[in-house]
């Protein structure tokens, strides 16, 4: 995919997307997907499309990658804060879709939260931010015509302290 090397430091790559140049390319599509003004669903449309236009391989290294992100975000204390902002509960679902809402911010926005829970209240969060969950299995059914295999023995997302 890309050949550059990866500026994170050592404790932002620890997302599990294996190596620095998978990081690089989901940050990569991520950013390609946000237009000013565009919404989590405009935006998850965009995220289609470009993964559409990726070969098979890749659109199966996108879902990885989304899936170990999402798993890396799963932490007791960005929940914690959620709840607090909120004033309300956050079930799994409503947690689902903040994160999914953090990614969609982009790289720097992902890891300063991770850093600094907190700065969770400066994200939107739309109930369409689910849908980026879901880009990657449209765009592979486009690109192939045929159903994504979920890949066996992927681990649930596991809380993290």
């Amino acid at each position: 995919m890309l050949s550059q090397g990866c500026n994170a430091p050592e404790t932002e790559r620890q997302a599990g997307f294996g190596s620095a140049e998978v990081e690089i390319a989901f940050w990569r599509l991520i950013e390609q997907s946000k237009h000013a003004g565009l919404d989590c669903h405009d935006q998850s449309g965009r995220l289609t499309e470009l993964l559409a236009a990726l070969d098979a391989d890749s659109i199966m290294a996108f879902f990885n990658g989304f899936h170990q992100a999402m798993n890396h975000s799963y932490r007791q204390s960005l929940w914690d804060e959620v709840t607090t902002a909120q004033k309300q509960d956050c079930d799994r679902q409503c947690f689902e879709t903040i994160r999914a809402a953090l990614i969609a911010q982009g790289r720097g926005r992902y890891y300063a939260v991770l850093r600094d829970p907190s700065l969770i209240e400066s994200i939107t969060v739309e109930p369409a931010c689910i849908e980026l969950l879901q880009s990657s299995l449209r765009a592979y059914r486009m690109r192939t015509g045929a159903f994504m295999q979920v890949p066996e023995g992927l681990p649930e997302y596991t809380l993290k302290p």
